[in-house]
């Protein structure tokens, strides 16, 4: 379990914004965060390809408090790093944007903000970047967090968590006890 404290900023992958606008409740996403959110240009990409597929998404676009998107630098050392990242997550190379924004977020940390705690609910990316010592929070542990400020009661906390893995979001389910 990762708990941050407020001098650290929260970089959130693609997948856990559209859990929390899929249930409606990107607000207890912010809570967490704090005001202290980005996401990186490959991830905003991301978000707005999907629109078109879940329209959920609009809502994640129209979120002030993730503020801008953070870029990768541009010079060759940072885009083949980058690359080498997205391939080790399993991007193709037919695919070039498969894995992008998990791969830009890892490198974003491991070079800008080592602090920063990679909010995610993609497994491999998640064991990957732990494995290279970048702190990790899903979903799961979010709810867990809001419950214990207060913020969602239970078992509303825990049924959040299962409508995002009816809806196909992949989320991981612990046992109810574990998150409120």
């Amino acid at each position: 379990m990762t708990v941050a404290t407020k001098a650290e900023k929260f970089i959130v992958d693609a997948c856990v914004l559209q859990s929390f606008a899929t249930v409606d409740r990107l607000d207890l996403l912010e809570a967490h965060c704090e005001n202290d959110a980005t996401w990186t240009r490959a991830v905003q990409y991301e978000v707005k390809r999907g629109v078109q597929h879940a329209s959920c998404l609009e809502r994640v676009l129209q979120c002030a408090w993730l503020g801008e998107p953070v870029d990768v630098p541009g010079d060759i050392l940072a885009l083949v790093q980058v690359e080498t990242i997205r391939k080790a997550l399993g991007g193709q190379h037919n695919r070039p944007t498969e894995h992008l924004g998990e791969a830009e977020t890892i490198y974003y940390i491991e070079t800008v903000r080592p602090t920063a705690v990679f909010v995610t609910d993609d497994r491999p990316a998640a064991d990957f970047a732990q494995r290279r010592g970048i702190r990790v929070m899903n979903s799961a542990e979010v709810l867990r967090e809001r419950h214990r400020h207060n913020q969602i009661g239970c078992p509303d906390a825990y049924e959040l968590l299962r409508r995002m893995a009816e809806d196909g979001r992949g989320v991981y389910i612990p046992p109810h006890g574990d998150v409120c």
